[in-house]
């Protein structure tokens, strides 16, 4: 991942440029980098979304699928249920 770009984790889900098991490579690149972003914001998770997710790491895909549907995230979740 470039450094120089600034698409976050989910845009790039969103636009097939990123698997969902690129996200540990995202973290670890956050984690290494001196920005004053928070984790959530650099994923380009909302604050909901990023709670939900640390919950329970599984819901990643329903996650995206969410944005992809433009529908909230408990929503799919209670579908998947």
């Amino acid at each position: 991942m470039s450094k120089v770009d600034h698409k976050s984790f989910v845009d790039k889900c969103l636009g097939g440029e990123a698997l969902l098991e690129d996200i540990e490579t995202y973290i670890a690149d956050w984690h290494s980098g001196t920005g004053q972003q928070r984790l959530s914001e650099f994923l380009g998770m909302t604050q909901k979304e990023y709670a939900s997710w640390v919950r329970d790491p599984h819901i990643l895909a329903s996650l995206i699928m969410a944005r992809t549907q433009k529908r909230a995230l408990d929503e799919i979740i209670e579908e998947e249920g």
